[in-house]
Protein backbone atom coordinates (compact mmCIF):
# COMPACT_ATOMS: atom_id res chain seq x y z
CA UNK A 1 0.00 0.00 0.00
CA UNK A 2 1.18 3.42 -1.09
CA UNK A 3 2.11 5.48 2.15
CA UNK A 4 0.17 8.66 2.11
CA UNK A 5 3.07 11.79 1.75
CA UNK A 6 3.92 13.25 4.84
CA UNK A 7 2.04 16.68 5.43
CA UNK A 8 4.70 19.30 5.45
CA UNK A 9 5.42 20.97 8.98
CA UNK A 10 4.05 24.39 9.64
CA UNK A 11 5.98 26.46 11.50
CA UNK A 12 4.12 29.20 13.30
CA UNK A 13 7.00 31.86 13.87
CA UNK A 14 6.54 33.03 9.97
CA UNK A 15 4.47 35.91 8.29
CA UNK A 16 4.24 35.30 4.56
CA UNK A 17 4.56 37.97 2.22
CA UNK A 18 3.94 38.47 -1.32
CA UNK A 19 6.26 40.28 -3.98
CA UNK A 20 4.92 41.39 -7.03
CA UNK A 21 7.81 41.38 -9.91
CA UNK A 22 10.35 40.00 -7.62
CA UNK A 23 14.47 40.62 -8.05
CA UNK A 24 16.50 39.34 -10.09
CA UNK A 25 14.50 40.12 -13.44
CA UNK A 26 13.35 36.82 -15.06
CA UNK A 27 14.45 35.10 -12.43
CA UNK A 28 14.79 30.84 -12.72
CA UNK A 29 14.10 29.79 -8.98
CA UNK A 30 15.22 26.15 -9.67
CA UNK A 31 18.70 27.85 -10.24
CA UNK A 32 20.24 28.42 -6.54
CA UNK A 33 22.22 31.48 -7.69
CA UNK A 34 19.00 33.33 -8.42
CA UNK A 35 17.43 32.46 -5.33
CA UNK A 36 20.18 33.46 -3.42
CA UNK A 37 20.06 36.94 -5.23
CA UNK A 38 16.77 37.02 -4.35
CA UNK A 39 17.12 36.17 -0.63
CA UNK A 40 20.24 38.41 -0.38
CA UNK A 41 18.22 41.39 -1.90
CA UNK A 42 15.62 40.92 1.14
CA UNK A 43 18.25 40.31 3.84
CA UNK A 44 18.74 43.84 3.40
CA UNK A 45 15.36 44.90 4.52
CA UNK A 46 15.05 42.20 7.21
CA UNK A 47 18.40 40.69 7.72
CA UNK A 48 19.25 37.14 7.30
CA UNK A 49 18.30 35.92 10.41
CA UNK A 50 14.64 36.67 9.67
CA UNK A 51 14.47 35.10 6.07
CA UNK A 52 13.43 31.21 6.00
CA UNK A 53 12.14 30.72 2.68
CA UNK A 54 10.79 31.37 -0.68
CA UNK A 55 8.01 30.19 -2.70
CA UNK A 56 7.10 30.07 -6.24
CA UNK A 57 4.28 28.94 -8.47
CA UNK A 58 5.21 28.23 -12.40
CA UNK A 59 1.71 29.61 -13.09
CA UNK A 60 2.38 32.31 -11.13
CA UNK A 61 4.42 34.38 -13.25
CA UNK A 62 5.78 37.50 -11.62
CA UNK A 63 5.03 36.56 -8.05
CA UNK A 64 6.90 34.88 -5.06
CA UNK A 65 6.29 34.19 -1.55
CA UNK A 66 8.58 35.16 1.93
CA UNK A 67 8.45 33.77 4.68
CA UNK A 68 9.54 35.96 7.20
CA UNK A 69 10.26 35.29 10.84
CA UNK A 70 7.45 37.28 13.16
CA UNK A 71 10.27 38.34 15.24
CA UNK A 72 10.95 40.86 12.44
CA UNK A 73 8.10 43.81 13.44
CA UNK A 74 9.65 46.96 11.27
CA UNK A 75 7.30 45.64 8.17
CA UNK A 76 7.62 49.28 7.05
CA UNK A 77 10.92 48.47 6.01
CA UNK A 78 9.82 45.49 3.79
CA UNK A 79 6.40 46.47 2.31
CA UNK A 80 5.62 48.96 -0.74
CA UNK A 81 7.77 49.70 -3.73
CA UNK A 82 11.47 48.97 -4.00
CA UNK A 83 12.52 50.77 -7.15
CA UNK A 84 15.26 49.00 -8.47
CA UNK A 85 17.21 52.07 -9.86
CA UNK A 86 17.36 53.39 -6.46
CA UNK A 87 18.22 50.52 -4.78
CA UNK A 88 20.84 49.01 -7.05
CA UNK A 89 24.30 50.35 -6.85
CA UNK A 90 24.62 49.73 -10.63
CA UNK A 91 21.72 48.74 -12.44
CA UNK A 92 21.48 47.64 -15.99
CA UNK A 93 18.78 50.01 -18.63
CA UNK A 94 16.33 47.40 -18.00
CA UNK A 95 17.18 46.44 -14.55
CA UNK A 96 16.78 50.87 -13.74
CA UNK A 97 12.80 50.48 -15.53
CA UNK A 98 11.74 47.99 -12.68
CA UNK A 99 9.81 48.42 -9.36
CA UNK A 100 9.37 45.40 -6.98
CA UNK A 101 6.38 45.38 -4.58
CA UNK A 102 6.00 43.19 -1.88
CA UNK A 103 2.91 43.20 0.27
CA UNK A 104 1.01 40.73 3.38
CA UNK A 105 0.13 37.67 1.89
CA UNK A 106 -3.71 36.32 1.85
CA UNK A 107 -1.76 32.88 3.25
CA UNK A 108 -1.01 32.21 6.35
CA UNK A 109 -0.09 28.67 6.67
CA UNK A 110 2.34 26.20 4.17
CA UNK A 111 0.08 23.85 4.17
CA UNK A 112 -2.44 26.64 2.34
CA UNK A 113 0.05 27.50 -0.28
CA UNK A 114 1.35 24.37 -0.69
CA UNK A 115 -2.40 23.12 -1.43
CA UNK A 116 -2.37 26.10 -4.36
CA UNK A 117 0.88 24.60 -5.73
CA UNK A 118 3.37 26.71 -4.37
CA UNK A 119 7.12 24.98 -4.01
CA UNK A 120 9.27 25.80 -1.12
CA UNK A 121 12.78 27.18 -1.73
CA UNK A 122 14.27 26.60 2.09
CA UNK A 123 16.76 29.69 2.75
CA UNK A 124 20.71 28.11 2.88
CA UNK A 125 23.25 29.48 5.40
CA UNK A 126 25.86 29.67 2.95
CA UNK A 127 23.98 32.10 0.92
CA UNK A 128 24.60 34.53 3.22
CA UNK A 129 28.93 33.61 3.59
CA UNK A 130 30.18 37.11 4.44
CA UNK A 131 27.16 39.31 3.82
CA UNK A 132 27.05 42.53 5.45
CA UNK A 133 24.43 45.39 4.73
CA UNK A 134 25.30 46.94 1.17
CA UNK A 135 28.50 45.04 0.78
CA UNK A 136 26.98 43.87 -2.80
CA UNK A 137 25.07 44.62 -5.26
CA UNK A 138 22.70 46.53 -3.22
CA UNK A 139 22.85 50.19 -1.57
CA UNK A 140 23.67 51.25 1.65
CA UNK A 141 21.82 53.04 3.04
CA UNK A 142 18.72 50.77 1.59
CA UNK A 143 16.25 53.23 0.53
CA UNK A 144 12.99 53.91 1.82
CA UNK A 145 10.27 51.65 0.26
CA UNK A 146 7.28 53.58 -1.35
CA UNK A 147 3.51 53.03 -0.43
CA UNK A 148 1.89 51.20 -3.07
CA UNK A 149 -1.48 50.12 -4.25
CA UNK A 150 -2.35 46.19 -4.57
CA UNK A 151 -1.78 45.00 -8.31
CA UNK A 152 -4.24 43.61 -10.47
CA UNK A 153 -4.68 40.14 -10.11
CA UNK A 154 -6.47 37.25 -11.48
CA UNK A 155 -9.75 37.66 -10.49
CA UNK A 156 -10.50 33.75 -11.37
CA UNK A 157 -7.82 32.85 -9.02
CA UNK A 158 -7.29 33.38 -4.78
CA UNK A 159 -6.03 37.11 -4.39
CA UNK A 160 -2.50 36.99 -2.85
CA UNK A 161 -1.82 40.81 -1.79
CA UNK A 162 -3.42 42.56 1.06
CA UNK A 163 -3.47 46.23 0.93
CA UNK A 164 -0.98 47.49 2.69
CA UNK A 165 -1.67 49.05 6.32
CA UNK A 166 -1.75 52.59 6.85
CA UNK A 167 -0.11 52.47 10.00
CA UNK A 168 3.01 50.26 8.43
CA UNK A 169 3.17 52.35 5.54
CA UNK A 170 1.28 55.86 5.27
CA UNK A 171 0.02 56.58 1.73
CA UNK A 172 1.09 59.71 0.27
CA UNK A 173 -1.25 63.02 1.37
CA UNK A 174 -3.90 63.33 -1.55
CA UNK A 175 -3.60 66.23 -3.58
CA UNK A 176 -6.92 67.72 -5.37
CA UNK A 177 -8.52 64.82 -6.93
CA UNK A 178 -7.86 65.30 -10.70
CA UNK A 179 -10.48 67.54 -12.12
CA UNK A 180 -11.62 69.05 -9.04
CA UNK A 181 -10.58 72.62 -10.72
CA UNK A 182 -12.36 72.12 -13.65
CA UNK A 183 -15.73 70.79 -12.07
CA UNK A 184 -15.40 73.84 -10.12
CA UNK A 185 -14.63 76.36 -13.14
CA UNK A 186 -17.71 74.61 -14.86
CA UNK A 187 -19.83 74.94 -11.50
CA UNK A 188 -19.39 78.80 -11.62
CA UNK A 189 -19.55 79.12 -15.33
CA UNK A 190 -23.04 77.32 -15.13
CA UNK A 191 -24.30 79.79 -12.62
CA UNK A 192 -22.83 82.61 -14.48
CA UNK A 193 -24.31 81.68 -17.55
CA UNK A 194 -27.95 80.87 -16.51
CA UNK A 195 -27.86 84.78 -14.48
CA UNK A 196 -26.13 86.70 -17.14
CA UNK A 197 -26.19 85.10 -20.24
CA UNK A 198 -24.55 87.50 -22.88
CA UNK A 199 -21.57 86.67 -20.71
CA UNK A 200 -18.69 84.00 -18.84
CA UNK A 201 -16.56 84.69 -16.12
CA UNK A 202 -14.42 81.96 -17.52
CA UNK A 203 -14.73 82.71 -21.33
CA UNK A 204 -12.89 79.06 -21.94
CA UNK A 205 -15.33 77.24 -20.06
CA UNK A 206 -18.42 78.27 -22.30
CA UNK A 207 -21.21 75.65 -22.11
CA UNK A 208 -21.29 73.41 -25.20
CA UNK A 209 -23.42 70.71 -26.53
CA UNK A 210 -20.52 68.53 -26.11
CA UNK A 211 -19.36 68.74 -22.72
CA UNK A 212 -22.64 68.89 -20.71
CA UNK A 213 -22.21 64.92 -21.56
CA UNK A 214 -18.80 64.92 -19.28
CA UNK A 215 -20.57 66.88 -16.58
CA UNK A 216 -20.86 65.05 -12.70
CA UNK A 217 -24.37 64.54 -11.64
CA UNK A 218 -24.47 67.26 -9.26
CA UNK A 219 -23.35 69.71 -11.82
CA UNK A 220 -26.09 68.76 -14.60
CA UNK A 221 -29.11 69.18 -11.65
CA UNK A 222 -27.70 72.35 -12.03
CA UNK A 223 -28.55 72.92 -15.02
CA UNK A 224 -32.73 71.91 -14.52
CA UNK A 225 -32.78 74.64 -11.54
CA UNK A 226 -34.32 77.96 -11.85
CA UNK A 227 -32.55 81.16 -12.53
CA UNK A 228 -33.76 82.50 -9.31
CA UNK A 229 -32.04 79.55 -7.20
CA UNK A 230 -28.83 80.55 -8.63
CA UNK A 231 -28.64 84.02 -6.68
CA UNK A 232 -27.60 82.07 -3.40
CA UNK A 233 -24.97 79.83 -4.65
CA UNK A 234 -23.60 82.41 -6.96
CA UNK A 235 -22.72 84.47 -4.24
CA UNK A 236 -21.33 81.50 -2.15
CA UNK A 237 -19.06 80.80 -4.76
CA UNK A 238 -17.92 84.27 -5.25
CA UNK A 239 -16.57 84.04 -1.38
CA UNK A 240 -14.56 80.52 -3.09
CA UNK A 241 -11.03 81.35 -4.40
CA UNK A 242 -10.04 79.26 -7.73
CA UNK A 243 -7.14 78.82 -9.86
CA UNK A 244 -6.98 81.52 -12.53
Amino acid sequence: MVKRPKSPEINEDVRYFTVYQPFPLHANWIVPEEAARCANWIAECVGTAHIFAIHYKPKARGMILLEISKRFTDHGRLLGEHRWNEMLKNPTHEESQNVSRIFHSFYTTLRDAQKDGWKVIHIKPDWFKGWMPGEGEFRDPYPETRWCEVPPEDKTNKPLCRPIPREQKPPPPRNQAPGTSTSMFTFISILHTRLYPCSCPYPHLQLHSHTLVHLSPLTSYLLLLPPTSYSYLLNYSHSLSFPP
